[in-house]
C-alpha cells in the first residue's frame, strides 16, 4: 500500500478509528514508510513507554578530581572523553607534560598520582546522594527503561560496574566508548538506537557540556537536574523543559510527560511529518485527515513550550 493510498485508506475509516489509532498508525506510517502495512499488535508492540536518559556526573555523582582537579583543562577532559586517553597514566602524563611544576607541588610520584586518579574516581561513583537512588529506584518500580548517557573517559567509568547506580540502569553510553561527546546529536541518537528508538525519551542532566541543547536537538524531552549542580546559566535554562531541585521529583515529572505522550510526543517528528506533507501535491492536501493536522499542531506547539515549568 502506498502512503497517499494509506492516507486516503485512513479517510475512509474515520469513524472507526479512536483519536489515538489514528495518531499511532500516522506516526509508523512516517517512521517506517511504505515498507509494510501495520496490524494493531504491531501497534501495540512499537508504542513504547517513555525512556529515561541521564547524564551521570553532576547529575547522579558529584564528580570530584580532589587534588588533580586544578590540574585538568578542557583539551584534557576532551582527550579522556574520546577515548584517546585509554587510563589514569596517560592521563596523568599529559597533565604533567602542561603543568612541569605538578610532580614537586603535589609531592606525589607519577605512579601516585595515577593510582589516587583511579580511587577518587571509583570513590566518586560508589556513593551517589540517596535521594538519587529512591529517584532511580521509583522509575524502575513505574518499569521505565534507563540509560546513561555521559561525557566520560576510561578512568572515569572503571568503577561503574561496583556502584550502586549500575544496577538501575538497562544501558551505559559512555563518550570514550562510541567516540563522540556532547552536545553532538549523534551521541543522543546512538543512544536512542540502543534502547530501540522509544518514540517518546527524556534526558535528565545539570546541563553541562550544552547537553540539554543537544538532546532537544534530537526530540528528547529534557529535565535540568540542579541537587548537584545548580548550574545558573541563561543559555541551559533554554533548553531546559522542566527544572528539578529534588531527585525524586523527577518520578512525578516523567510520569506526568507520559500521560500527555501524544501532545508530548518527540520533537523530532515535526521535521518527519512536515517533510512528508510538503511532498504532496496541492490537490493532495485535501486528503490529509483532519485529526493528522492537529497532531502536527500538537507537536509544533510542544517544540515551543520549554523552561516552563520549575519543581
Amino acid at each position: 500500500m502506498s502512503i497517499k493510498d494509506f492516507y486516503t485508506d485512513r479517510k475512509m475509516q474515520r469513524e472507526t478509528l479512536t483519536p489515538s489509532q489514528t495518531e499511532r498508525e500516522l506516526l509508523l506510517d512516517i517512521k517506517y514508510g511504505e515498507s509494510k502495512r501495520f496490524s494493531q499488535n504491531d501497534i501495540d508492540m512499537d508504542i513504547q513507554r517513555p525512556v529515561v536518559f541521564f547524564d551521570l556526573f553532576d547529575t547522579l555523582v558529584k564528580v570530584d578530581r580532589g587534588i588533580l582537579e586544578p590540574y585538568f583543562d578542557r583539551e584534557t577532559d576532551r582527550l579522556g572523553d574520546l577515548g584517546v586517553l585509554k587510563n589514569s597514566k596517560e592521563t596523568i602524563e599529559v597533565l604533567r607534560g602542561k603543568n612541569p611544576t605538578m610532580d614537586k607541588a603535589l609531592g606525589m610520584t607519577p605512579e601516585q598520582m595515577a593510582e589516587y586518579y583511579d580511587e577518587v574516581m571509583k570513590t566518586s561513583l560508589k556513593n551517589p546522594p540517596q535521594q538519587v537512588l529512591d529517584m532511580l529506584a521509583g522509575l524502575k518500580n513505574e518499569g521505565y527503561k534507563l540509560c546513561v548517557i555521559s561525557d566520560a573517559a576510561y578512568v572515569d567509568i572503571a568503577g561503574w560496574s561496583e556502584s550502586p547506580l549500575s544496577q538501575y540502569f538497562d544501558n551505559t553510553v559512555f563518550s570514550c566508548e562510541v567516540g563522540l561527546i556532547k552536545p553532538d546529536p549523534q551521541l543522543f541518537y546512538y543512544a536512542k538506537n540502543e534502547m530501540g528508538n522509544p518514540m517518546t525519551s527524556i534526558f535528565v542532566g545539570d546541563g553541562g557540556h550544552e547537553e540539554l541543547m543537544g538532546a532537544q536537538q534530537t526530540g528528547m524531552h529534557t529535565i535540568k537536574a540542579e541537587w548537584i549542580n545548580n548550574r545558573r546559566v541563561e543559555e541551559i535554562y533554554r533548553y531546559a523543559q522542566f527544572k528539578v531541585q529534588e531527585a525524586t521529583t523527577v518520578v512525578d515529572v516523567v510520569k506526568g510527560i507520559e500521560k500527555n505522550q501524544f501532545k508530548n510526543i518527540d520533537i523530532s517528528f515535526k521535521d518527519n511529518i512536515d517533510e512528508f506533507i510538503n511532498s504532496f501535491s496541492d490537490n493532495h492536501q485535501e486528503n490529509l485527515p483532519k485529526q493528522d493536522e492537529n497532531l502536527k499542531e500538537a507537536i509544533g506547539d510542544d517544540s515551543k513550550n520549554t523552561n516552563d515549568i520549575d519543581f
